[in-house]
């Protein structure tokens, strides 16, 4: 068996029923420790909700600070132990040097075991439990399956659905995990605990982009995201197996202030001595092109009110990040530089992007002002940047025919309320 980390949660009454009320409404809690606890970044947690039984196997991970010397820690993918085991039946099977460890780790209500403690305790469940034993591997399974070029994609394809949710209101613990059952599924399939609804089943869904008669064809799956005012509906336009696309769109729609805004993501790779993406990629030249001959045809907006202001009406941006994930999986976004169109025409015309050899290069070290996640998040859920209502129909036309092309477009409507719906 895999040698994750194991902890114990043990509640009493109290406690338990609130936590027995989040995993069967919602599939997850979230809980609170001392960071000077140095709990391990992820593993398995069993749950106690009585004090006496373990009720639940858990994955957790920590998900963030919540104040100063305070970690939190989120619980998800539950499976019921039915029946459930008792700690005292697992305290009497373990080897007599362990005992005193095990009842002083579950006297507390979350508590990590040691090492010896752990494989004494799991080697008990295995023999006598062995349908536990079974979905504990499950859980532990956590290597990626995705190499190389679709690793990159994979984790695009998530950076873009995690932003679209922050934007729209979502947080971190907010944000499904995602396992990997079918390899050449696009990113949104991977999502446990979001209902995937088929081709058929969303041909109405089709039509929150405008007249859409022809996106039915390309469209895998859709998911929709609730939380309180907030409403998200995201779509994966991706008909390839993941290592066959070149690349990542984001395309989101905000309803509140009828605005586009388009992101294509660009990878950093090594160029020297540090990483820099270099405009010269089978694609770039089409997708650049594509940009610049739609901006000549836009309009002048001409404001009607206060929602149709913006500090800048660009709504082509590059979003330039690292080629290699670290944790292609995590809910967390991926860091890189949103760059406007407008502004990446400057950039590739100074003298600061040009390289040794005469060629252009972007990277970290000659763009000294991007947009990072944070601001360019704010940007976009305030409606301070993107298109104008006026170009709203020529933009879904433009949409349509980049949804033609051989690469992974996510499609994200939001709404923060049923009346702003309407177009």
């Amino acid at each position: 068996m895999p040698k994750l980390p194991v902890i114990s949660c043990v509640y009493d009454y109290s406690r338990g029923d609130e936590v027995a009320n989040a995993i069967s409404y919602y599939s997850h809690f979230s809980d609170v420790v001392y960071s000077r606890e140095k709990y391990p970044t992820k593993g398995i947690a069993f749950i106690s909700l009585d004090g006496e039984d373990f009720n639940y196997v858990m994955r957790y991970k920590k998900s963030g600070i919540v104040v100063t010397k305070k970690d939190r820690l989120t619980f998800n993918k539950p499976i019921r132990i039915d029946p459930p085991i008792s700690l005292e039946s697992i305290e009497h099977n373990l080897p007599a040097r362990l005992k005193r460890h095990f009842q002083n780790q579950t006297s507390r209500e979350i508590s990590a075991f040691p090492l010896k403690v752990y494989q004494s305790f799991l080697d008990y469940i295995k023999s006598s439990h062995p349908n536990v034993a079974s979905s504990i591997e499950k859980l532990q399974e956590e290597k990626t399956k995705y190499q190389g070029k679709s690793a990159e994609i994979a984790a695009h394809e998530k950076d873009a659905i995690s932003l679209a949710l922050r934007i729209s209101g979502f947080t971190d613990n907010d944000i499904p995990d995602w396992s990997q059952d079918d390899e050449s599924a696009p990113f949104l399939k991977g999502y446990d605990d979001v209902v995937l609804r088929e081709d058929q089943m969303i041909v109405h869904d089709s039509q929150i982009f405008g007249d859409w008669e022809k996106i039915s064809q390309f469209v895998v799956g859709a998911a929709e995201f609730v939380k309180g005012g907030h409403k998200l509906t995201i779509m994966n336009v991706n008909r390839h197996r993941i290592e066959e696309t070149l690349g990542v769109d984001l395309l989101m729609y905000h309803h509140t202030y009828k605005s586009y805004v388009l992101i294509q993501y660009k990878r950093m790779t090594k160029d020297g001595d540090y990483l820099a993406y270099r405009p010269t990629d089978h694609s770039y030249s089409s997708e650049i092109h594509r940009m610049e001959q739609f901006r000549k045809g836009t309009l002048k907006s001409n404001l009607k009110g206060v929602n149709d202001f913006r500090l800048n009406d660009e709504f082509f941006y590059f979003k330039v990040c690292p080629a290699k994930i670290r944790e292609p999986l995590s809910t967390k976004m991926i860091p890189g530089m949103y760059l406007p169109l407008s502004y990446w025409k400057v950039l590739l015309s100074s003298m600061e992007t040009l390289g040794k050899k005469g060629g252009r290069l972007i990277s970290y070290n000659n763009v000294k002002r991007y947009i990072n996640n944070t601001l360019f998040t704010g940007l976009v859920q305030n409606g301070w940047i993107g298109s104008q209502v006026s170009n709203t129909e020529l933009i879904t036309q433009q949409i349509q025919e980049s949804i033609t092309g051989n690469k992974s477009v996510i499609l994200a409507n939001y709404t923060r309320n049923e009346s702003s719906r309407s177009t």
